[in-house]
């Protein structure tokens, strides 16, 4: 089933308007699969919302997986009238996700865990050969900008020092220079 991209639009704008912005997530509209619509959370790609149509012929309405779901981890499927309920229920699966990171995090840690997740990286691939493509390079700094702009929202929350704000700027700012060559 393909949407049309006024209904593409409407969904972007229910995830822009929520505590995270649409750059933390991933639309795929696939017409020629069973889910044709799948919403993924970029920082967690366990977390995904996608619909189907029935699987009973002469049934309407859609049906609905969603992880988190209201009660479990794992994905819980859910029948939706039409559409337009289906669009109203991805603002409370974004909702189930931001308490369950904010339930699942120490924010304290983060930062220090982020800094050491990019030295990590940057010490598995320093000595490789070969470049990103333009497009991988553009997809990775707008992954680093959600990244930054996810970290300095915890910094700000936790009131972290400065020195390990402008240390985990420093790494950033490191990469993606590295990425521009």
């Amino acid at each position: 089933m393909k949407l049309r991209s006024t209904t593409i639009r409407e969904i972007e704008r229910i995830l822009d308007n929520t505590y995270f912005t649409l750059d933390s997530f991933k639309i795929e509209n696939k017409p020629n699969d069973s889910v044709f619509l799948k919403i993924k959370f970029i920082p967690v790609p366990d977390f995904v919302f996608s619909v189907k149509p029935p699987s009973s012929f002469g049934k309407n309405g859609y049906i609905s997986s969603e992880s988190p779901g209201i009660h479990m981890a794992s994905p819980e499927l859910y029948n939706r009238e039409d559409f337009n309920a289906v669009k109203n229920s991805i603002d409370s699966w974004v909702e189930r996700i931001k308490h369950d990171l904010d339930s699942s995090h120490n924010p304290e840690t983060d930062i220090d865990e982020q800094i050491e997740k990019l030295r990590e990286n940057f010490k598995e691939h320093e000595n490789e050969k070969g470049k990103f493509s333009d497009e991988e390079a553009s997809e990775l700094l707008l992954k680093l900008e959600a990244l930054e702009e996810t970290v300095l929202a915890q910094a700000e929350k936790i009131e972290a020092s400065e020195n390990q704000v402008k240390e985990f700027k420093s790494e950033l700012k490191d990469i993606k220079l590295d990425l521009s060559k």
